[in-house]
């Protein structure tokens, strides 16, 4: 990466390629064999503070697509080997931080607690099929949309649990 540029989101695109996504919008593509950098997707951007808004915060694969999640809210659904962007998914109102497919479903999950769920298909749109909101207190996050301050560790009665190889295990 050049100077001055940050990666927020990295995947494995493949067993050949390498992906970042970083905050200027733009998604670097480098050979996993090389180290060359190979190409950028950049999504279009109708000025500096969009630009801004369009920070790539979760990448996902699926089908030799590659999932975009924006600072913006929107979703970009990629062909890495041409360069083009195929869709924009629109639906939440805050950053994407986290992207997961399974199947022909996708899960977006929303800095704001809210998850949708994308059916996937080749060659025609992709719609969201629900949306799911998470009713938890968030108290790592601060009202700052970005700035994060690390999360507050589990009381020590919950410690123990959450390193306990039995945790979990039904008895």
């Amino acid at each position: 990466l050049a100077a001055g540029h940050s990666a927020y989101a990295v995947s494995a695109h493949g067993r050949s390629l390498m992906c970042a996504g970083l905050h200027d919008g733009s998604i670097r593509v480098w050979s996993r064999s090389t180290g060359e950098h190979e190409r950028t997707l950049q999504a279009d951007a109708d000025g500096e503070e969009e630009a801004a808004d369009e920070a790539v915060r979760a990448l996902a694969v699926w089908e030799g697509r590659l999932i975009s999640g924006h600072e913006c809210g929107k979703l970009r659904v990629w062909d890495v080997a041409t360069g083009e962007c195929g869709q924009v998914l629109e639906g939440h109102d805050d950053a994407v931080w986290a992207l997961a497919g399974c199947g022909s479903r996708l899960a977006s999950g929303c800095c704001d607690g809210s998850i949708k769920v994308w059916a996937m298909a080749a060659g025609a749109p992709w719609a969201c099929e629900r949306e799911l909101v998470v009713q938890l207190p968030l108290p790592h996050l601060s009202a700052a949309r970005h700035s994060v301050t690390p999360p507050t560790p589990p009381p020590p009665s919950l410690a123990a649990a959450y390193s306990s190889p039995s945790a979990g295990r039904a008895g």
